[in-house]
């Protein structure tokens, strides 16, 4: 791990009102950035603690842990966390992914919310007071892309932040702040965007309608050629020419070779660029 910066005279003062908390969670270690300031808000601390698996631990209650520690070391520097809104960014080897279809353009977003909640859910297989969701409606209302996380897993997390008294703002999975930020990019269609972290990869298919399609995979080495043979052989499960007919777009933590004007890398955004539009369980 590392130690949080030391504040500045002029940081201990700001007040707690105009402070935030950007918290992201990967694989291996989780990272806490700590903003304030006025107008502008600016970094002003950095603590950062690996995730150590423990025997009889849960997923969530392991990463609970190491958050716990990094808000130690920046309470340990002087920085009072009390109050201060929490961003939380969360790998989505954590979250459940799907396409939902329907006729929505005419529904409010409250049904809207309850069938898609009740979808992800069933593809969890967990009740769906166990599942906090998130979900975008697509173009023309015909589907809506959804993620869900069982709440046993984000729970704990919860739970470190509230001891504390901050409150959780927003909950981003990696993919959606991914979408956020780059979907203006993705102008040659149809596409397929791949993401991957370590061996973790989710694809997405998307054509003039937006996201239609959207799978989680394992890849069996971490590189070029594994994440290739993925995108391309999940364009061909959906129907389309992989070789002539789509663009891919590539969010990896690779070089990405020059092999095609059809290949291109996209850049990781900031982990929290912003909310996935929706209602949340």
């Amino acid at each position: 791990f590392c130690a949080a910066k030391p504040p500045s005279r002029k940081s201990i003062v700001l007040r707690r009102w105009n402070r935030s908390l950007s918290l992201v969670v990967s694989a291996s270690s989780v990272r806490a950035e700590l903003f304030g300031g006025w107008p502008k808000q600016r970094s002003i601390a950095r603590a950062s603690w690996l995730i150590e698996p423990t025997a009889g631990a849960s997923r969530g209650a392991t990463i609970a842990l190491a958050i716990d520690r990094a808000l130690a070391l920046l309470e340990s520097s002087g920085h009072a966390l009390k109050g201060v809104p929490v961003s939380l960014g969360l790998p989505d080897s954590l979250v459940v992914y799907d396409v939902a279809c329907g006729e929505f353009g005419a529904l409010s977003n409250k049904r809207i919310g309850e069938i898609v909640n009740a979808s992800i859910a069933e593809l969890m297989q967990l009740p769906v007071n166990e599942v906090q969701t998130k979900w975008q409606l697509q173009r023309g209302g015909q589907s809506a892309v959804v993620c869900g996380i069982a709440r046993a897993t984000l729970d704990p997390m919860r739970t470190v932040f509230e001891k504390r008294r901050m409150r959780m703002q927003s909950v981003l999975p990696a993919f959606v702040a991914l979408w956020n930020a780059r979907r203006t990019e993705v102008r040659a269609l149809p596409a397929i965007i791949a993401a991957t972290r370590g061996s973790h990869a989710l694809l997405a298919a998307v054509d003039e309608r937006g996201i239609f399609a959207i799978e989680p995979a394992q890849m069996p080495l971490v590189d070029w050629t594994a994440v290739r043979t993925l995108a391309e052989g999940f364009a061909v499960a959906l129907g389309l020419d992989a070789e002539l007919g789509v663009h891919y777009y590539l969010d990896v933590e690779f070089p990405v070779p020059r092999t095609s004007a059809r290949w291109r890398a996209i850049n990781d955004p900031a982990p929290l660029a912003g909310a996935l539009a929706g209602a949340a369980a």
